[in-house]
């Protein structure tokens, strides 16, 4: 099949990864081609061979009445230079462009939109294109916004290629040399200030009268100047390390003993698998989609307004020398089982032919 990818632009991020991923299972049987409105993300796609065409008018900051009918004619052109048979779009903004392109087309297409996120769901039922939510959460969303059950199907962004996942007797043995002393603690965000650095800092402030530990967070933000403040206003400096966005996580990942997450909302944590991959036991936060990635045996889910007491009792649950090898090697297993990309191509594929 020729299929075409398409969102408004790949900046570096959870959806960028995604459509990276997804445009490298998909190739395996298919011609895959991307357009986006650019992004720090392109040069990914162009290094893994994957076909890039720049749509300048999808950039969410070039939206115009104008420039809605330039990139629905752009796009118009690609469906039928590469006589598309697919198109997967990934945001709303893209499907509305892609559909109507679709409709002008010489032959028929068919449309999926991949909903990542929420804020969109009260629109998605005006457009008749099939939906693909990242998690059971998300569907559920989108069914109370009255998208029709039957239109949604729920893939998982099962984004970890085979040589991403740790060896179990190399886990084995990073455990067993692991230094117990000291706790080397990750997270991986934007600092978005709805991603949960602060209120990891505030616990960490409590926790460090307690545990000797070292904490890593990868990203950058808007947030991040605040929260670099903040970790020097409660003497951490020693403890905390910013290190920036980073297009390979799994180095630092490898770093670390525990992955710690707790967003005011997220709709599936491709982060989180990421970190599991890896062997990382999880302390993350009972919303949106992660019950549905993080299950008690990989690791602990705490709630938005849980005590520094509770915080500390989980955290130390998973830390005991008597639980971490079972959580970090549940985690291994869990990613293998549901979050591979072998698993995203055939869910992928069975979409697509249905």
């Amino acid at each position: 099949m020729n299929v075409l990818l398409c969102r408004s632009d790949v900046k570096l991020a959870g959806p960028a990864k995604l459509m990276l991923e997804s445009a490298n299972v998909l190739k395996q049987s298919n011609n895959v081609y991307v357009a986006t409105g650019g992004g720090e993300f392109v040069e990914q796609f162009v290094s893994n061979s994957i076909e890039h065409n720049l749509v300048n008018e999808l950039k969410i900051e070039n939206r115009s009445f104008l420039n809605t009918f330039k990139a629905i004619y752009k796009l118009y052109k690609l469906l039928n230079f590469y006589n598309i048979e697919i198109i997967h779009t990934f945001n709303a903004h893209a499907a509305v462009i892609a559909y109507l392109a679709s409709v002008f087309s010489k032959h028929k297409i068919k449309v999926f939109n991949t909903v990542l996120g929420n804020g969109k769901e009260r629109f998605l039922k005006f457009l008749p294109v099939r939906y693909i939510a990242v998690s059971n959460s998300v569907k559920k969303k989108m069914v109370l916004n009255n998208v029709k059950d039957e239109k949604i199907s729920v893939i998982y962004n099962s984004i970890i290629p085979s040589d991403k996942l740790i060896e179990i007797s190399n886990l084995i043995e990073k455990n067993n040399n692991r230094n117990v002393k000291k706790v080397k603690f990750i997270s991986i965000a934007m600092f978005t200030g709805k991603k949960g650095q602060e209120r990891i800092i505030e616990y960490l402030g409590k926790l460090k009268d307690i545990l000797d530990f070292e904490m890593v967070f990868v990203g950058d933000g808007i947030t991040k100047d605040n929260c670099i403040k903040r970790v020097s206003e409660l003497g951490l400096s020693g403890n905390v390390k910013f290190v920036g966005k980073q297009v390979d996580v799994f180095k630092w990942i490898d770093q670390s003993d525990l992955f710690i997450h707790l967003p005011d909302m997220e709709t599936f944590g491709m982060v989180l698998i990421e970190a599991m991959a890896r062997g990382l036991p999880v302390l993350s936060i009972n919303v949106g989609g992660i019950p549905e990635v993080v299950s008690k045996e990989t690791g602990k889910l705490i709630e938005l307004d849980s005590s520094f007491d509770y915080f500390n009792h989980e955290l130390s649950n998973i830390l005991s020398s008597e639980n971490y090898q079972s959580f970090s090697v549940n985690a291994l297993e869990r990613v293998k089982c549901l979050f591979t990309k072998d698993k995203l191509y055939s869910d992928y594929m069975t979409q697509y032919k249905n």
